[in-house]
């Protein structure tokens, strides 16, 4: 059996998620299972047609209610993200000691790092606890040298011009 790697998308340049996305679909076409979930982004994203449109090969969650990035919430709608985000942390544990999903993507997980709301052990678990062969990518701004120490693969994306 193959061994699954953690790979991290991390930097201040445009094109984190979409090098995740990408990292789906290459999955995908090869009948790999992938299921994405979001953090800090609201709802926008799960609700176009085009999410939709991947569907079954390609699972894509927010446990996010509003549609509205993290930033723009009032204190009050933060505390309950702050609940529903925890929330897609456990379902994340859930797939990876599950298996239900070859690859797993939490993009924006290393947000959740930064903004106080996860610890890097919280992350460091997830890595501890996903099938051997699982993939697993993590995007963000920025990462904790741990987290980028433990990874298999480290792309930073930085804006140039």
């Amino acid at each position: 059996m193959e061994r699954g790697t953690v790979s991290i998308f991390y930097g201040e340049g445009k094109g984190k998620t979409a090098a995740a996305i990408g990292s789906a679909i290459h999955a995908a076409i090869q009948g790999k299972t992938v299921i994405l979930i979001q953090f800090l982004k609201g709802r926008t994203f799960e609700q176009s047609a085009f999410v939709q449109s991947l569907e079954p090969n390609i699972k894509w969650f927010s446990f996010e209610k509003e549609d509205v990035c993290y930033d723009e919430l009032t204190e009050e709608k933060k505390q309950e993200a702050v609940i529903n985000m925890q929330n897609g942390l456990k379902f994340s544990k859930k797939v990876l000691t599950t298996k239900e999903a070859d690859l797993l993507i939490l993009d924006e997980v290393l947000g959740l790092v930064e903004q106080g709301l996860v610890s890097v052990e919280e992350i460091m678990d997830l890595f501890d606890s996903r099938w051997e062969s699982t993939d697993l990518i993590l995007t963000g701004r920025r990462a904790d040298e741990r987290l980028l120490a433990a990874a298999d693969h480290v792309s930073r994306i930085e804006k140039v011009k």
